[in-house]
């Protein structure tokens, strides 16, 4: 005949309020693996999940919102130029005082500013995509 009662004392700390025969029988019934998809948002409780028990890394870019990433989610120089895409910083980006020069075609092209004088530019071969400025 089975033992109707369970021994349960509520003075010890969690985790050893069972007699360790009766802890060691749920260890063995208990699953040991979650399936995928068995937790879900109606088993977890209020604020059960957070940023100190997600691991680094464990959200990638397929499990981020479209648009979810805002200015105030990017520390400061976190987009560093290998970052960007090509053709991502556009004139239009850039703002007043960014100069943009363009061929007579109306199409952007790269162009250096170099200032030097008269005579420095006297000894060298000019750069077909720099412009010089030059003093007396």
């Amino acid at each position: 005949m089975a033992d109707l009662f369970v021994q349960y004392d509520a003075d010890q700390p969690e985790g050893e309020r069972l007699a360790p025969e009766v802890r060691d029988e749920v260890y063995r019934l208990a699953p040991v693996n979650v399936a995928n998809g068995g937790i879900t948002e109606d088993k977890l409780g209020s604020a059960s999940v957070t940023a100190t028990k997600i691991a680094d890394g464990a959200v990638g870019p397929t499990k981020i919102a479209a648009n979810a990433v805002g200015n105030g989610q990017l520390a400061g120089a976190a987009v560093t130029t290998p970052k960007l895409a090509p053709n991502a910083v556009t004139p239009d980006k850039t703002g007043t005082g960014v100069v943009t020069a363009y061929d007579e075609n109306g199409d952007p092209i790269n162009l250096k500013i170099v200032f030097l004088s008269a005579t420095d530019y006297a000894g060298i071969t000019p750069d077909p995509d720099t412009l010089y400025g030059t003093w007396s």
